[in-house]
């Protein structure tokens, strides 16, 4: 059966986890980044906004000022990601306009889409792409950033991870966000793990993803064709059967 690490942070991995599960592959968990909300106030200075929601980390930090956002429910919403427009949309989200896989594609739409110049909150992390801020910004768009919550990089490895990678017990990692794979090389540098990852195949949402691990040698290196977790998982299920493991 076919080992899967997956570091996703907690408030975002058990659907990803359930999904690789079902498809009969054994996972570690190994959560590179932990989500913690800024408690940050909404900006006061923002009348009538466009809403950009570029992460469903969002969702689970706005769950508890949902008060605060009432009147943004009806408002123009853009999504980065389909899996980002379809928690907007359960959420509460009733006017969204167009969600894509990434920023640079959304701003494209964007600006054909939009002409009226109402400003642009962008309600997610602290740390965020800038593709579609310096596209819209050059086009004469104000985007005012709320950041709701922050993540935080993992300072160690667990001696579980470290154990199974020095054991070759693991035979594809999954990676999801440019962060998280820095935080996974920087880690594995720190404890001496490069030689590890040779017998280990990794798979990345895009090829962001994939130049941030650049660093470290894998068996193998795999992008999704397009930077949705569904061609993620497409990828690893075609290329590694949860029932073969790699020799």
């Amino acid at each position: 059966m076919v080992a899967l690490l997956i570091t996703r942070p907690a408030l975002l991995a058990a659907p990803l986890i359930e999904r690789c599960r079902s498809l009969g592959y054994t996972v570690f968990h190994e959560p590179l980044l932990t989500i913690t909300p800024t408690e940050s106030r909404r900006p006061a200075n923002v009348k009538s906004p466009i809403v950009l929601l570029s992460s469903r980390a969002t969702f689970e930090v706005l769950a508890a000022q949902k008060a605060e956002i009432a009147d943004l429910m009806a408002a123009p919403c853009y999504c980065v990601g389909e899996k980002t427009s379809e928690t907007a949309r359960a959420f509460g989200f009733t006017n969204i306009k167009r969600a894509a896989h990434d920023g640079k594609e959304l701003a494209v739409t964007f600006l054909r889409q939009e002409s009226q110049k109402h400003p642009i909150l962008h309600i997610g992390g602290e740390d965020h792409e800038t593709t579609f801020h310096d596209a819209v910004s050059a086009s004469g768009w104000h985007v005012v950033q709320w950041p709701v919550y922050k993540a935080v990089a993992a300072e160690e490895l667990s001696s579980g991870l470290i154990g199974a990678l020095r054991g070759q017990r693991l035979d594809v990692a999954l990676f999801l966000s440019t962060r998280t794979a820095k935080t996974f090389v920087n880690l594995v540098q720190k404890n001496g793990l490069e030689s590890c990852c040779r017998h280990l195949s990794a798979i990345e949402l895009s090829g962001a993803v994939g130049h941030a691990l650049m660093p470290l040698s894998f068996r193998t290196s795999l992008i999704a064709a397009f930077p949705t977790e569904a061609d993620l998982i497409d990828r690893l299920v075609k290329n590694f059967p949860a029932r073969t493991r790699t020799a």
